[in-house]
């Protein structure tokens, strides 16, 4: 299992240097993009994808073969007939280079200044094993997905895409916290103003809710865009939309600033487990 593999996948040189032979799919389509196009360029000889509800998850028409069986039964199947070749030279590649990257990663992310990177990295990390983890759309889960790291005990994750990709996600958040288990959730500040009503609502609940929120003025996703750097378009206005919101002048909300990844650690560990809305 690699934990960098989106990060690897992005230096093309290195990825189709190293192509796979044969793709085995569980599952839906993969959602990264990196994924998607190196395996569109390198074109790998076999491509089954494992498809026991007879659904077609294959958005990318990229599957040569669809295999009509459980998983736990193509499994089951492969280990009664011992087949097992263990590791390869092209296996050793890819675990080194992920080794390697999850290295470099660690220590630009935990040297560096508290970036939105960090942030979803720690709150992942500072969840307990029997919480919930709460992850919002747009840069937060692509942060989660990129930068978290594996654990030996994992949180439930849960996640739900509203109108707009961002509304509801608060009060959704709120939700999973009256069940009695500690949740955290990683929201940036968009989404939060798009459930502002929910966040007043939820410090008024008996619940442990701890919102880990980016707040960098606006929607940051959008600086990816093409359209960021076109001088014709007012991009801050229409796109970037910054608010300068004061958060913690809202009623009954425990409102924090973290400016380093040692004051984040510190603040969920004081937050998360004691009733209330953090």
């Amino acid at each position: 299992m690699l934990e960098n593999a989106d990060h690897l996948l992005k230096h093309a040189s290195f990825a189709d240097a190293n192509p796979p032979d044969v793709v085995v799919r569980i599952g839906n389509s993969p959602t990264s993009k990196s994924l998607r196009l190196w395996l569109e360029r390198t074109k790998p000889a076999h491509h089954l994808v494992v498809d026991p509800d007879e659904r077609w998850n294959d958005a990318t028409f990229l599957g040569g073969t669809v295999v009509r069986q459980t998983v736990l039964d193509l499994f089951s199947a492969q280990s009664e007939s011992g087949f097992d070749r263990g590791a390869t030279g092209w296996t050793n590649t890819w675990t080194s280079a992920d080794a390697r990257a999850g290295e470099v990663i660690g220590t630009e992310l935990d040297s560096g200044p508290l970036l939105e990177a960090a942030v979803a990295r720690l709150s992942y990390a500072n969840t307990p094993d029997h919480g919930v983890f709460y992850v919002s759309n747009s840069m937060p889960v692509r942060d989660l997905d990129s930068f978290a790291t594996r654990r030996a005990a994992v949180p439930l994750a849960l996640g739900n895409r509203g109108a707009s990709g961002i509304d509801g996600v608060v009060s959704s958040a709120a939700g999973a916290a009256r069940t009695g288990r500690p949740v955290v959730l990683l929201i940036g500040d968009i989404a939060t103003l798009h459930d502002i009503g929910g966040l007043i609502d939820a410090a008024r609940r008996d619940i442990d809710l701890t919102i880990v929120m980016v707040n960098n003025n606006g929607g940051g996703i959008f600086s990816f865009l093409p359209i960021a750097s076109h001088d014709d378009v007012n991009f801050d206005e229409i796109f970037h939309t910054p608010h300068g919101t004061v958060y913690d002048s809202l009623p009954g909300v425990r409102h924090q600033l973290a400016a380093t990844g040692a004051e984040l650690t510190e603040l969920m560990a004081s937050a998360v487990g004691t009733v209330g809305t953090d």
